[in-house]
């Protein structure tokens, strides 16, 4: 018995009993449920869960509100309009805060991991990436030593084929300072000039330039190699 209002807790309470039924079908309307659905849930026949919901049953089995109470994801204290002291409710506030702030920690732990697999993601392409630039940089480094060992195996052909020309060139122009001093023989004469000497002066002119154009081409791809050769190394130092 209530010492301040002289009544008994039932019958202080009666007003809440009577209320139940629907304040049961305000949650099940809350959660979106059927008579059928909640009986399923909750395994009360779906008999007693309708004899309960229309107010037809007047004193409910505890059991049976209990199962319809946790279907339902309610408090049997909150549908039954129980008040706890001041000092539960601070504790179910804290209870509630604590829930709240496990929900944040693990929300944070789990953007955590998602940046974790983004960086070991980020860190696997960019592995694959440098390894490309190696095998391309090895590919480029073989290319360029094929081409050197080539230019290598090809320079006495070269200088051999300008030290020809320029004998043949000499032979030439000896046959045609002999050839001019004896006008009555030969190709070159008095009246007319042949047109072989023409085709051979022609070759002359056509040799001097072949030969001029080889020599200074072979001096400037040195030169651009050299000039590459000591930028890279340039690159290459080690920075303070």
């Amino acid at each position: 018995m209530d010492s301040n209002t002289g009544q008994t807790f039932i019958e202080e309470m009666q007003p809440n009993f009577d209320a139940l039924p629907e304040r049961l079908k305000d949650e099940k309307f809350r959660n979106h449920l059927t008579n059928q659905q909640l009986s399923d849930v909750s395994g009360v026949p779906i008999a007693t869960t309708s004899r309960i919901l229309s107010g037809a049953v007047s004193n409910p089995g505890f059991f049976h509100i209990a199962a319809l109470c946790a279907a339902m994801d309610v408090s049997m204290d909150s549908v039954a309009g129980v008040h706890p002291s001041g000092d539960q409710a601070e504790i179910d506030q804290l209870r509630q805060e604590i829930a709240y702030k496990d929900e944040i920690i693990a929300e944070k732990g789990a953007a955590i991991d998602r940046l974790l697999d983004r960086s070991r993601i980020m860190e696997a392409g960019v592995a694959a990436r440098d390894d490309r630039i190696s095998k391309q940089s090895e590919a480029l480094s073989k290319k360029d030593s094929a081409l050197a060992s080539v230019q290598r195996e090809n320079k006495p052909l070269i200088y051999g084929q300008c030290a020809l020309n320029i004998l043949l060139t000499a032979v030439l122009m000896v046959y045609m300072v002999l050839d001019v001093r004896n006008p009555e023989m030969g190709l070159i004469r008095s009246e007319k000039i042949s047109a072989v000497i023409l085709f051979g002066a022609a070759g002359i002119v056509a040799v001097f330039m072949l030969t001029a154009f080889l020599i200074f081409h072979k001096l400037l791809s040195g030169g651009e190699r050299n000039g590459k050769k000591k930028e890279g190394a340039g690159n290459q130092a080690p920075k303070n």
